[in-house]
């Protein structure tokens, strides 16, 4: 549980190197074991435009951004004004009076300090963006961080990158900056949070799919850059080749994802990475990729639409597509991480599942996830296995009395796969209806049975164990949130009968995605003010929908709040098709581009319960 914690924002405009100034911090605080999260509030464009960086730290390991600043620094007057409205009493404001003129204090408990920030780092250091470093060094002084932890973020932050010498320069206007506002300002102080989190990491959902992706030994990536998944792809291009693997930038998404098909037909493990605007353009290639049971992973990092809407910003708006776009009836997997582990998770489970069921299977993140940093866990390399499915060797082909039929009829709707050049095997795959062996027909009968074999798979993926199981937590959970990492363990927080086993709470509430770790955080709110109290059910398969165990979490409830990301309650109304609870459930939504916060998510359910 949180028990203290202290929330950082740097503003200005974008190419100023905030984000930079933002990553030193990250890189400082994960060197003293705090926990932290982040929140990068930057425009679709490359210079310009008011940009942000908050950095939560805490006493916990914490997933969830504060809406009230604690220590705010600003470099222009928009930043001033945005940011003015997350003041609270105790709030200490640094700003640049090279360019904030224009000063309206909030009616606060706030202390206020005036410093020539952009000037100063010209005289002293002959340039301006010496002004974020010693911006690093006022944080320093006001939470009394340990100096040798400063010095190693800064380090690993500079050094190998631009050399030894702007590292010493950089240290120095960090030490300047702090001892300006020990000395000159005479600033007051507010204390850090004390951690020590051992066997831990610090990254973003994006880079813990990245490794995931690797460690399943992914070995072609095609994808064209889009925001915010152009991390994972500007990695691979790196990472892959040194790991036998091959990278292409594509043309478009469309070309991206016939590519990545392309190679899963030949047998490679094969991905693209995209987001809404790009997964729309993949929508008939899924279609083929299912016709021709060829395995592939795409992986959607969601941001807001329609059309290019906010490209730097977050929503959960793409369930529907990921569920029903391309024509006529085709199977497909969707899965959707939640953390930093899920992410790592969920991507190897991904491969193996696309080769197990011969399908294109769909990893849905969204940006709050993928683009920021979170502390969490150390990924648990132990569980990793590698499941390719029906894929026969040469040996087992050769066999006198086996006949290798690439979409034979089978009990679980999955057929033998070979590698094209493999003897024995026949190596015909097509976008048309076709027989068994590969060739195309338009026979009433085999279009009936062979439709039926494709959607046979997402009934057998229901029982699969590389399919992930719901989360749950809350009121009569076996565990409370983060008591399964301080064994190491790195199984999920549900009790061993796969639901609640205290079904005396008539409140629960279904969530997807990064909104998981936010509730978490919104229920121990809840519970230190003695509120309300809910079970809690975090899905992780949207295809194939955990719908029993969706039906058993809601029977014993009153009402059932499902939070989410988009205008419309698309995770709601795809629940209301499958479990007739039409009655019991309600959403609580947003769509402004910003994820929920903890204190919003546990102030809308103590108003749904006063409501009721």
């Amino acid at each position: 549980m949180i028990k203290h914690s202290v929330n950082i924002t740097i503003g200005g405009e974008a190419g100023d190197g905030i984000l930079s100034a933002g990553e030193i911090l990250c890189k400082i605080f994960f060197a003293t074991g705090l926990g932290l999260c982040t929140y990068k509030n930057f425009p679709s464009r490359i210079r310009g435009g008011h940009t942000a960086y908050s950095i939560r730290i805490a006493d916990s390991l914490c997933e969830s951004g504060d809406p009230e600043t604690d220590i705010l620094l600003v470099f222009d007057e928009e930043s001033f004004a945005v940011h003015n409205r997350e003041l609270k009493d105790g709030s200490i404001v640094i700003y640049d009076s090279t360019k904030v003129k224009n000063v309206v204090k909030v009616d606060k408990k706030v202390d206020y300090y005036a410093v020539a920030i952009s000037e100063m780092a010209v005289s002293k250091f002959a340039k301006p963006m010496y002004k974020n470093t010693i911006t690093v060094g006022f944080i320093a002084a006001i939470l009394g961080l340990n100096e040798k932890a400063v010095e190693d973020g800064l380090e690993k932050s500079i050094k190998s990158k631009k050399g030894e010498d702007v590292f010493k320069t950089n240290l120095e206007a960090c030490r300047f900056g702090a001892n300006y506002y020990k000395n000159e300002l005479k600033g007051r102080t507010i204390a850090a949070p004390s951690a020590d989190h051992k066997n831990v990491v610090m990254m973003t959902g994006n880079e813990a799919i990245i490794l995931g992706a690797l460690t399943a030994g992914c070995k072609f990536a095609a994808a064209y850059p889009i925001s915010p998944a152009t991390e994972i792809f500007e990695a691979l291009c790196t990472l892959l080749p040194k790991n036998g693997g091959t990278v292409m930038q594509a043309e478009d998404e469309i070309s991206a994802i016939c590519s990545a098909i392309g190679a899963g037909f030949a047998g490679a493990r094969s991905m693209t990475s995209t987001s809404g605007p790009g997964i729309s353009l993949m929508a008939e290639a899924l279609g083929l990729a299912a016709c021709a049971e060829v395995p592939v992973v795409i992986v959607n990092v969601q941001r807001p639409g329609p059309s290019t809407g906010l490209p730097t910003k977050t929503e959960q708006g793409d369930f529907y597509h990921a569920l029903f776009s391309t024509h006529g009836d085709i199977p497909r997997i969707v899965l959707m991480a939640g953390d930093v582990n899920q992410c790592f998770d969920f991507t190897v489970k991904a491969f193996n599942l696309a080769e197990v069921y011969q399908c294109p299977v769909i990893l849905l993140s969204e940006q709050a996830l993928g683009q920021n940093k979170f502390v969490a866990p150390a990924l648990d390399f132990s569980t990793v296995e590698i499941d390719r499915g029906k894929l026969k060797t040469e040996e087992e082909l050769s066999k006198p009395d086996y006949k290798f039929l690439r979409y034979g009829f089978t009990a679980d709707g999955v057929s033998d796969r070979a590698i094209p050049g493999q003897a024995g095997g026949v190596h015909i795959a097509s976008g048309n209806e076709h027989l068994e062996s590969g060739r195309i027909t338009e026979r009433p009968d085999i279009r009936i049975k062979i439709t039926d074999k494709r959607m046979k798979k997402i009934e057998e993926a229901k029982n699969s164990r590389h399919l992930p199981k719901p989360v749950y937590f809350g009121a009569g959970c076996a565990q409370t949130p983060f008591e399964k990492y301080s064994s190491g363990s790195a199984q999920d927080a549900r009790p061993s009968d796969g639901v609640p086993r205290d079904e005396s709470s008539p409140l629960g509430i279904i969530c997807a995605g990064h909104n998981a770790g936010i509730v978490r955080e919104a229920l121990e709110i809840l519970a230190a003010g003695n509120g309300p109290k809910f079970a809690v059910m975090q899905i992780t398969s949207i295809m194939p929908l955990p719908a029993d165990e969706i039906s058993k979490f809601a029977s014993g409830k009153k009402k059932v709040l499902v939070i989410e990301n988009n205008f419309s309650g698309q995770l709601a109304n795809i629940i209301k098709m499958h479990i007739p609870i039409h009655d019991k459930i309600s959403s609580i939504l947003k769509y402004d581009g910003i994820a929920f916060s903890a204190k919003e998510i546990a102030a809308k359910l103590s108003e749904v319960c006063a409501q009721n």
